[in-house]
């Protein structure tokens, strides 16, 4: 089943090939001028409250080494902005301490 936000993407996509087609002279119009874009619902997620947060960030026991790891994680992923995948792939190369920087 393709949502609809998928189709639009994929109408973007040639639509924007058929336009540089038109304004390099390869196409006399753009057929997909006549195609009209997608609408879809607007999604609201739902964030942590300031509890909810403060919950989170006591649950690891940090006197414990696993719980501290996990802790500093969190302190990454929330500071940062960066995805899961994307906190995994950090190795101890990849931090400058001194800058106070995590290449990602």
């Amino acid at each position: 089943m393709l949502y609809n936000t998928t189709v639009d993407k994929y109408i973007r996509g040639r639509r924007a090939f058929l336009n540089f087609s038109h304004t390099e002279g390869y196409l006399k119009d753009n057929p997909f001028d006549r195609v009209a874009k997608i609408k879809s619902e607007q999604r609201i997620v739902e964030t942590f409250s300031k509890p909810q947060i403060k919950a989170l960030f006591d649950a690891p026991n940090k006197q414990k080494f696993t719980g501290y790891r996990n802790f500093l994680i969190m302190m990454v992923l929330l500071e940062t902005g960066i995805r899961v995948s994307e906190a995994e792939g950090i190795t101890i190369p990849n931090i400058n301490w001194r800058e106070r920087r995590i290449k990602v």
